[in-house]
């Protein structure tokens, strides 16, 4: 770790940023030794597969495909973590995009990477309106456009202003 640090120090790097689940004791004290200092607090969220079956206000969505997907994380206002950066996201592939507009004017996207069995990698924005209800509806069109997959987002902000819509839906810690 050291020589890691002493080696990016030599080629110029200002800041050097870790990103350790939460409960990964080992690392937090390894990093702390090394004065790094935690900045935010990331979980990881999964929902099993099935339609949705919690009430969400009335929507109207789009799915969208990876050209349209990376368009909207070139719009994205949060901090992205190593797994959902952009450059990331488009070398992983199978990336879908659904925006949804909600009834009161309320709209927002969420971009996420589809494989067989699997959603993930989540990035959920809301453009107008209340976090809570975009991300309900977001999660519900994504839920109903893709019911047979396991879906499992790592490295979401616990400060993430959609996680209680997702958590409404069905989501766990």
């Amino acid at each position: 770790m050291q020589h890691l640090v002493d080696e990016s120090r030599a080629l110029g790097v200002r800041r050097i940023i870790l990103e350790v689940i939460k409960g990964n004791v080992p690392a937090h004290t390894l990093f702390r030794k090394f004065g790094f200092r935690e900045m935010r607090e990331l979980l990881i969220l999964r929902r099993p597969p099935g339609l949705p079956k919690s009430a969400v206000p009335a929507y109207t969505a789009k799915l969208l495909g990876e050209p349209e997907a990376l368009d909207l994380l070139a719009r994205r206002r949060s901090t992205p973590s190593w797994l959902d950066e952009t450059t990331s996201l488009a070398k992983a592939g199978d990336l879908g995009a659904i925006t949804v507009e909600l009834e009161d004017g309320a709209r927002g996207w969420v971009a996420f990477q589809s494989t067989i069995f699997q959603l993930g990698r989540l990035v959920l924005q809301t453009e107008r309106g209340d976090s809570f209800h975009v991300a309900q509806a977001l999660a519900h069109a994504l839920h109903t456009a893709h019911p047979i997959q396991d879906t499992k987002t790592e490295n979401l902000p616990a400060d993430d202003p959609h996680l209680a819509g997702l958590m409404a839906l069905r989501y766990i810690e």
